[in-house]
């Protein structure tokens, strides 16, 4: 996360996407912010404002009051805005090469939903199939218990 100052003067926070990891974990990585005009387009995203039990927050964004209260700390010199969200960088123009890799957009498609769709049909196929040998076994079972019983009554006559 890093401040942006628009060509108006506002201030606002902006997600400039992955950085590499270094080749160690006491390697830290080289970057560097443009000091140049920049083109940014991106997405603007919000805290995680969903009404939901379990733990708040989201994997997709900052959570409304963990960004709150980092943007607050931050801002006590009133680095950029403390608005409830941010802008997420798609791209970002000229690109310095030791810059972070701004975050792909999310994959727009259909899913996983047609394959789920045939798995849950054939396990409704097999349970159908299970239920029909479960009952073909309890009628050749009574049958065989029955034929027994004519069998014994005949005998005793």
């Amino acid at each position: 996360m890093a401040p942006i100052t628009t060509s108006s003067g506002h201030r606002y926070w902006i997600d400039l996407g992955w950085i590499p990891a270094g080749l160690s974990a006491t390697d830290l990585p080289q970057i560097s912010l443009p000091t140049t005009a920049v083109s940014v387009l991106g997405r603007i995203r919000g805290g995680d404002t969903l009404d939901r039990p379990g733990p708040r927050g989201s994997l997709f964004g900052a959570s409304t009051e963990d960004f709150s209260a980092v943007a607050k700390t931050i801002n006590r010199k009133r680095i950029a805005s403390d608005g409830g969200g941010y802008l997420e960088a798609e791209t970002i123009t000229p690109t310095l090469t030791s810059m972070p890799k701004p975050i792909p957009a999310p994959e727009i498609s259909s899913g996983p939903h047609a394959a789920y769709a045939v798995q849950w049909f054939i396990f409704a196929i097999l349970i159908g199939l299970g239920r029909f040998l479960l009952l073909r076994d309890d009628v050749k079972n009574s049958k065989t218990v029955a034929r027994k019983a004519r069998d014994r009554d005949q005998d005793l006559s």
